[in-house]
């Protein structure tokens, strides 16, 4: 129904607000889930946790994995619109930043 060997993301979440009501959806998925909505243009909002552990490897998760861009022109951007510390950790909110077709 949203895709034959991969999720349209796009439909799924039309269907949901369609057949639902849904207005928002938080995503707690990986690397790969993130990757492909990111790749979609269907985020708007980013929650990302930040606390003084480093673990990592050639297999450690990324935050987006799958078909962005590799050249940093190109990245998605982000405004920072909150910051919060807790205890050792901060906790940040983005929102996506929209870019005219003049910046392109």
């Amino acid at each position: 129904q949203f895709g034959q060997k991969t999720v349209d993301f796009k439909l799924a979440l039309d269907w949901l607000r369609l057949e639902w009501k849904v207005k928002r959806l938080l995503c707690e998925g990986g690397g790969r889930l993130n990757g492909s909505l990111l790749a979609a243009g269907l985020v708007d909002e980013l929650h990302i946790t930040v606390c003084p552990k480093i673990f990592g490897g050639h297999d450690a998760p990324t935050i987006a994995d799958g078909p962005l861009t590799d050249c940093l022109a190109n990245a998605k951007q982000f405004n920072l619109k909150s910051m919060t510390q807790k205890d050792n950790e901060m906790f940040l909110v983005y929102r996506a930043k929209v870019v005219s077709q003049c910046e392109l």
